[in-house]
């Protein structure tokens, strides 16, 4: 069994070689990396190249980019690699493991690459807590075929695309795997307040298209509820009571699964900052106003 990487790319110079490097250097080899690069204004496609990977230059977003990297994939299996991560040397060995078990289909475990920042230690542990007990929904790593079979991902979408295909594999019956030594560094995770909001509001502008296709995953309680928490900010004491309940339940929530009381206190603020972003820019797209 071989693997063929594929790597959508865009303006990608300061992260592409250090992931197209660890990708080289695993210890079970990887003899075809393909890089999709949506028309980027940087160099790197020139590093890419001198990395010695196979480039192509078309506009596109991700998820399209993708099913272009896999029709031009010459091996049975497909991995779709993230462009801002780094790759365990053993990262392919053990995908492979789970292959030659049966698997149709694998997703690796991701953790953010050398946390520094008191947000983004948060966030790695947010992670490890994720991974303990992890019922794959999408998949990063395929069998070709089986990828062409379900006619790839919905190229309509900007996010959620791998929930959106991770549906149609289920639906399938075919096997998903989590292995949990196949370890990505992603350097891409967010490290202070600012990244983590422009985050969450790129996802909420983007979560309307997912959600008009699966109607049935609609958060409408959490919806509900900021949208009461956001009226009732015309009464000051009503909205200081309502989000003290949330930042209460918040935090028991995170200490239940296990998260540090020290961590849990500063990240339940954050959490909410974050999903009343992500909300607000939902609605704005929803509406047409963004």
């Amino acid at each position: 069994m071989k693997i063929t990487a594929i790597i959508p790319t865009y303006n990608n110079e300061t992260t592409i070689k250090e992931c197209i490097e660890s990708l080289k250097n695993q210890t079970v080899n990887l003899d075809e990396i393909i890089i999709i690069d949506s028309n980027s204004k940087d160099k790197t496609r020139e590093i890419a190249k001198k990395q010695g990977c196979t480039v192509h230059n078309i506009k596109s977003n991700r998820s399209e980019a993708r099913n272009i990297g896999a029709k031009k994939a010459r091996n049975p299996i497909i991995a779709f690699i993230e462009s801002d991560s780094v790759y365990d040397k053993n990262w392919s060995k053990y995908v492979l493991e789970e292959f030659k078990k049966g698997a149709n289909a694998v997703i690796d475990r991701r953790t953010v690459h050398k946390p520094k920042t008191l947000i983004s230690r948060i966030n790695n542990e947010i992670f490890n807590i994720h991974y303990k007990n992890y019922t794959p929904f999408s998949m990063w790593i395929i069998k070709k075929d089986l990828f062409q079979k379900l006619k790839g991902f919905d190229k309509t979408l900007d996010a959620a695309e791998d929930r959106d295909f991770g549906d149609k594999l289920i639906k399938s019956n075919h096997k998903i795997a989590f292995a949990k030594k196949a370890i990505q560094y992603h350097k891409g995770e967010p490290s202070t307040l600012k990244e983590t909001l422009a985050r969450s509001w790129w996802f909420g502008k983007h979560m309307p298209k997912y959600y008009k296709k699966h109607k049935e995953k609609t958060p409408y309680m959490r919806m509900a509820l900021f949208t009461i928490l956001n009226i009732s900010i015309v009464i000051p004491k009503l909205f200081i009571f309502l989000t003290l309940c949330l930042y209460t339940f918040t935090v028991i929530k995170n200490i239940t699964n296990g998260l540090k009381p020290t961590y849990t206190i500063i990240y339940a603020g954050i959490a909410i900052l974050r999903e009343e972003t992500s909300f607000i820019a939902t609605v704005l797209k929803a509406l047409r106003i963004i």
